[in-house]
């Protein structure tokens, strides 16, 4: 073994352990800890104002939002008082087809299929009204 001294070969862990062994890391200054404190406070300021002016526009959408279910609610409520009012006149199951705007007479042999396409079409036309509304 050519080159090689009869010593222990040194690992690379022996050197960092050994690296530090100079004075201990001076402690920041409390005004040193304020000035950085008051550099972030203002750096962060005109952020939170923007973060402040978004919020708002969010709660102004969010009231318009409201504003238009309860429209929704209150067209849906109207629809259903048109058209209970409409079956005490006609007869059951006239009032949703002739509040949405369909007629059939009870006579029909296929009465209870526009009935059931007389409600989905009521309420497809107060969904899309909302949807179309926000």
């Amino acid at each position: 073994m050519a080159g090689r001294s009869g010593g222990r070969r040194r690992h690379w862990r022996d050197a960092r352990l050994r690296v530090g062994t100079g004075p201990p890391p001076r402690e920041p200054l409390l005004s040193e800890i304020m000035a950085a404190i008051h550099d972030l406070k203002g750096s962060l300021e005109p952020r939170l104002g923007a973060v402040t002016i978004d919020v708002g526009l969010l709660q102004a959408d969010l009231q318009k939002v409201s504003d238009k279910v309860s429209t929704a609610e209150t067209d849906i409520v109207r629809l259903q008082s048109t058209s209970k009012a409409l079956e005490e006149q006609h007869g059951a199951g006239a009032g949703i087809l002739k509040a949405s705007g369909l007629q059939c007479s009870p006579e029909s042999a296929h009465w209870r299929e526009p009935i059931h396409t007389a409600c989905m079409t009521g309420l497809r036309f107060a969904s899309d009204n909302l949807i179309s509304s926000l």
